[in-house]
């Protein structure tokens, strides 16, 4: 064994040489033969341990051609010797103390460790590394294989020689690690080799097969390719039976109140939903978003973000709210030092603008993402529509690009399980004339949208706010009336087409059921501890 050291101490590895016509396999076995000569071909002391710590008998180990060297920095490592058709390919080195590897000769092309069992067998075990392959060796599992180059969204070109070979496996097992890099190379090898013949083995508890191997015994990897699953085919849903009877036990969809019987009693509000919102430019669509949206807080604790270009400065979108929250006129008779500053710190903890000087899409749902994973924000506003840019795709007309660009802001509240809120205005709409001679104008639908039928289309909620015109009077007599029509719904579990019968109170900015006197002081403040009594 000391001779053997000796002579592995004056064995350097040249990684940076490049050798003659690589392109021929004699030629490149020629020349590692020459390079490291079998004669020298040994396993050293530390490199035994290696092994032994990885539940491998470092016998088998050297029959498998791996042997000990040195790196030019005088570190051992270890070497594991790639074929193809019999003939030495290439040495790939691992340290023995740092995970570091290294491939020689440079310019040799890639290859998988154990290229030859390919085809030779009805199976094949692709692993993410030479200890794991050679585990499931010591398994008796002979077919198995790892790749050249590690885990991670690897290029897959060297699988294109093995081609012919592959035809006569009828069941490939991916056997890459437990964790990122090793999901995101399973990914891409079942992508290349197709899901149908493809298995996933799952390690359970441990990072990769050498593990398992070290703390179950050689049994463990066979029972894993036993339990090995079939991949699912892509973009199929996965069905549970759990999942299923949950949803029957907790009654369905689940869609939360407002603490607020006339909307209540139309409609529930879901997280991962897309709403939107339309009525006649000065009707209220705005102000009936923020008392929607501060409900939702007070009732459920839902963070909100605001981008609302129209609503400028901040402050005076602020002072809407703050009359909302406090119940009260926002000026100095109404808030005193500590009221305006108690409610300054309400909405600051729980609503966020985004600046309204942006207006491209990417940039704000940019924004939005971050407010969501670092803030919390579970319900976004987005006040009015035609304020956003959104790059148009060539040959697009508006109706398409309008569909594409709803599409986005849906994706983003599915994704990010967020309620999505957009105001859109109508088209111009008709003028009518009422008996007093007053001006008004025809109450729009969903569909009345400027730009395309897509918004009703596209939306899970739709909502229609219309504001009464002086003297104006519904079919019950009300005057001074708001409507609120929600005109769609996709989701039945979360309530039906309807109208809701407002007042506006004008002293705080809060809507009031029909019923309530027209614009009665309340200055009760909507706390919110109001969260807690909602839940």
């Amino acid at each position: 064994m000391e001779n053997n050291k000796s002579e592995n101490k004056n064995l350097k590895v040249q990684m940076e040489q490049i050798a003659p016509n690589m392109s021929d396999p004699q030629a490149a076995h020629d020349f590692l033969n020459t390079t490291f000569p079998k004669g020298v071909r040994v396993l050293s002391e530390k490199g035994c341990q290696f092994f032994r710590a990885r539940g491998i008998d470092p016998e088998f180990a050297k029959q498998q051609g791996v042997f000990s060297l040195k790196q030019r920095n005088g570190k051992e490592c270890i070497g594991f010797v790639y074929q193809e058709g019999g003939l030495d390919h290439s040495v790939k080195t691992r340290g023995t103390d740092v995970k570091q590897f290294a491939a020689t000769p440079a310019g040799a092309k890639q290859i998988p460790y154990n290229a030859d069992v390919i085809g030779k067998y009805p199976y094949w075990v692709i692993t993410e590394g030479e200890p794991d392959a050679l585990s499931f060796i010591v398994a008796g599992i002979k077919s198995s294989s790892s790749t050249p180059n590690g885990g991670g969204p690897r290029e897959l070109k060297w699988l294109e020689a093995y081609k012919k070979q592959l035809e006569q496996v009828e069941t490939i097992y991916i056997a890459t690690d437990n964790d990122t890099k090793g999901d995101e190379l399973a990914a891409v090898l079942i992508a290349e080799l197709g899901s149908k013949r493809c298995r996933r083995v799952n390690f359970g508890e441990y990072k990769d097969a050498n593990e398992l191997l070290v703390a179950k015994g050689a049994n463990a990897l066979v029972q894993a390719l036993e339990d090995a699953t079939e991949i699912p085919i892509p973009n199929v849903l996965s069905l549970n039976y759990d999942d299923f009877e949950s949803y029957l036990v907790h009654g369905g969809m689940r869609g939360e109140r407002l603490g607020f019987d006339p909307m209540d009693d139309v409609v529930r509000w879901r997280l991962g939903s897309f709403v939107v919102v339309t009525g006649i430019p000065g009707h209220g669509k705005s102000e009936f978003v923020d008392f929607l949206t501060l409900r939702l807080n007070r009732m459920h604790g839902w963070k909100i973000g605001v981008y609302s270009p129209e609503n400028q400065p901040a402050e005076y979108h602020m002072s809407k709210l703050s009359s909302k929250i406090t119940g009260r006129k926002f000026n100095m008779e109404s808030l005193a030092s500590g009221d305006l500053k108690a409610v300054y710190d309400d909405i600051k903890r729980n609503y966020f603008f985004v600046n309204p000087a942006i207006s491209s899409v990417d940039a704000i749902l940019k924004t939005c993402e971050e407010l969501v994973l670092r803030e919390g924000v579970q319900v976004i506003t987005i006040d009015p529509f035609n304020t956003l840019e959104y790059k148009r795709m060539q040959g697009e007309n508006e109706t398409e690009y309008i569909n594409h660009l709803l599409g986005v802001l849906t994706a983003f509240a599915r994704k990010y399980n967020v309620l999505i809120i957009l105001i859109a205005h109508p088209r111009k709409m008709e003028v009518l004339n009422s008996a007093a001679g007053a001006k008004r104008y025809k109450e729009p639908t969903m569909y009345d949208i400027s730009g395309s039928s897509h918004f009703f289309n596209r939306a899970d909620v739709g909502v229609v706010v219309y504001r009464s015109g002086k003297e104006e009077e519904d079919s019950e007599g009300n005057k001074n009336f708001v409507r609120v029509t929600i005109e769609k719904v996709r989701w039945r579990e979360l309530g039906v087409s309807g109208q809701c019968m407002l007042r506006y109170n004008y002293n705080n900015g809060r809507y009031e059921s029909i019923d309530a006197p027209t614009n009665i002081w309340d200055n009760s403040w909507w706390t919110e501890a109001v969260c807690e009594e909602g839940k």
